[in-house]
């Protein structure tokens, strides 16, 4: 029998959003949702999890956007100056790529947020990322030590162009469908034999339900 996932990304992220995965799952659309554990509406979240059995909920893990789990002076090669994240996906790659991020500290605070999730209850499905950042090489590896770490089971592999993802695509450019994936086993990894065993899947943040206090696309 053949498995279609299909997630909906920035669960936590606004009441707004969090309502959109809801009607979605309801309806029978939306099996699996990826949660900020840095979210504005990350308590809601949790919540409407515990009420929606049969969703399966992962870690969204960011360096993208909004406050840091982890204490800011733990992760300063992560931060802005205002010990914020810096909120554009190309500068994060950019400072990964030239060697100024700072690896164990990309670890402390993505362990940050898997450990929130964990603790509030969680059984984490899966690992992805906010803008697919976990997709550069560097960052990839932290996120699959991880998943063998916290015995979380897939770990999405976005088969789309990676500068779609990172936003590293021309002004004017058409809107994203869905984004296919791969959600590919951890303990079975080796970049030497990839692509490992995997699941098909869609990903997508809600549209609808947004709101206006949502600051970011996925």
């Amino acid at each position: 029998m053949r498995i279609l996932i299909v997630n909906a990304e920035d669960f936590g992220i606004t009441e707004g959003v969090n309502r959109a995965i809801l009607e979605g799952h309801q309806r029978g659309i939306i099996t699996n949702a990826s949660l900020l554990a840095n979210g504005e509406a990350f308590d809601a979240a949790v919540k409407a999890a515990a009420g929606a059995v049969n969703l399966g909920v992962g870690v969204h893990l960011n360096l993208t956007d909004r406050l840091p789990t982890c204490y800011p002076g733990r992760v300063p090669s992560l931060l802005s100056s205002e010990n914020v994240f810096p909120g554009n996906p190309g500068t994060v790659a950019k400072r990964v790529l030239k060697g100024e991020t700072k690896l164990e500290e990309v670890e402390c605070e993505w362990r940050a947020q898997i450990a929130k999730i964990v603790s509030a209850g969680i059984r984490v499905s899966h690992l992805d990322s906010h803008k697919h950042i976990h997709l550069l090489p560097p960052l990839f590896n932290v996120a699959i030590e991880l998943a063998r770490e916290y015995q979380i089971a897939c770990v999405r592999n976005t088969i789309e162009p990676l500068a779609a993802g990172l936003r590293l695509v021309p002004a004017g450019a058409p809107p994203r469908a869905p984004a296919p994936s791969r959600w590919d086993l951890p303990h079975r990894m080796r970049l030497a034999t990839w692509p490992a065993p995997a699941v098909p899947g869609l990903a997508q943040p809600p549209g609808p339900g947004r709101g206006a206090t949502a600051s970011t696309d996925p």
